[in-house]
Formats: structure tokens, C-alpha cells, sequence
């Protein structure tokens, strides 16, 4: 939505269109558990890859409510919403704040999920560092790690696995400033589809 309107400029629809934002929002809210994280029975889906993500608490499911709302803050301002924005950003703070509680001091990453007994998931992933780059959850002292997690994954490190998720990857390398690398990264994953035939994305 807030893309839309960024694009377009319509206020009128913006306006239509924000009751419908803000139910989402309050639908989305209603499952924040008692860790302050995201958490419910779905299919967690992000990515055709190996992430610990079949469980109900999926880190990157919480990074995306966080992207959300720093959306819907935009939004509401742009209507001249402002206790709604600013009440949303108090949210987004305790939200961010609930997801660096888990960063890994020893490992320099986040884990993928918790599981339903307690434990937190030995399994970490580019996704977590990306996403909390692209909406500036990571906090400074652990940016740099985020960062080499992002552009130079371990071999530890699950991969992208996909071009929809490449897409959050690619929006996360072009707020770092590395257009080089998306060009290359485009070119190393294209290549071999175009060689082969393909008409549109595997």
C-alpha cells in the first residue's frame, strides 16, 4: 500500500484503502506472544531453501511485521495520522527490541525460529541478517556482522534459495551500496536460464 501510494501520490485512495491497513495490522498484532515475537500456527513460508522455518515462531516473520509497520507509520503520517504513527512506533521498538534479544552473541547471527518446546534454533539463515538490515532492526554494535552475513554468507549460513526472496536480498545489497554485486548476482543467476532457453523465471 505504501508503495502504491509513493508511486502514485493518490491521497484519495490511500485514504480508502487505509481501514483496511490498519485491520491487518491489528489482526497481525493479536499474535505477538509472550516473548513479543510473531508467532503462529501457519505454514511460515518464506523460501524454497533450508531454513528452520516449520515452526510457529519464524524469526523473519517477525522482521517482516516490523517492515510493515515502518509502512503503515508512513503511511499514517502522509494522512496526518499522527498518535496512530506514533503508537505504531512504539510497537515497531518493542517489537525490534524482542528480535535483537535473540541475536546469537557467540554465532553473529540471528536463529532462524524458536521451537515449540522452548529452544532456540541452532539452524541460521542470509535471511534474518538481510531482513534486519533492509528494516533497520540490527542494532550498530552487530551491523557489521549483519552486513558479512548478507554479502558473504558462511558456509553455515543457509542461502537464498530463490528469486522471490533474492528480491528482500537485492532491496537489502542496494541500501548497502552495492549495486556491483546485484548486477553480478543478476548475472550469475540469469545466465544459465537464458543459455538453457528459459522464457521466463525457474
Amino acid at each position: 500500500v505504501w508503495e502504491h501510494y509513493w508511486y502514485t501520490g493518490d491521497k484519495k485512495w490511500l485514504k480508502k484503502v487505509w481501514p483496511a491497513v490498519w485491520k491487518n495490522l491489528q489482526g497481525a498484532f493479536a499474535f505477538i506472544d509472550n516473548n513479543g515475537l510473531f508467532t503462529a500456527d501457519f505454514w511460515n513460508f518464506f523460501d524454497w531453501a533450508r531454513i528452520d522455518q516449520d515452526h510457529e515462531c519464524v524469526l523473519h516473520n517477525s522482521m517482516f511485521l516490523v517492515g510493515a509497520m515502518d509502512a503503515a507509520v508512513q503511511c499514517a503520517v502522509a494522512l496526518q495520522k499522527d498518535r496512530i504513527a506514533d503508537s505504531l512506533k512504539k510497537k515497531r521498538r518493542e517489537l525490534a527490541s524482542a528480535i535483537n534479544h535473540l541475536w546469537n552473541r557467540k554465532r553473529k547471527c540471528y536463529p532462524d525460529s524458536i521451537h515449540e518446546d522452548g529452544t532456540i534454533s541452532p539452524s541460521a539463515s542470509q535471511h534474518t541478517s538481510f531482513l534486519s538490515l533492509l528494516y533497520d532492526i540490527v542494532p550498530a554494535r552487530c551491523r557489521r556482522y549483519a552486513i558479512r552475513n548478507t554479502i558473504n554468507p558462511s558456509p553455515t549460513t543457509i542461502p537464498v534459495g530463490s528469486p522471490f526472496a533474492m528480491m528482500f536480498l537485492l532491496e537489502a545489497m542496494e541500501k548497502l551500496g552495492r549495486e556491483k554485486e546485484i548486477i553480478q548476482s543478476i548475472r550469475n543467476d540469469y545466465t544459465p536460464m537464458l543459455r538453457l532457453g528459459a522464457t521466463t523465471v525457474w
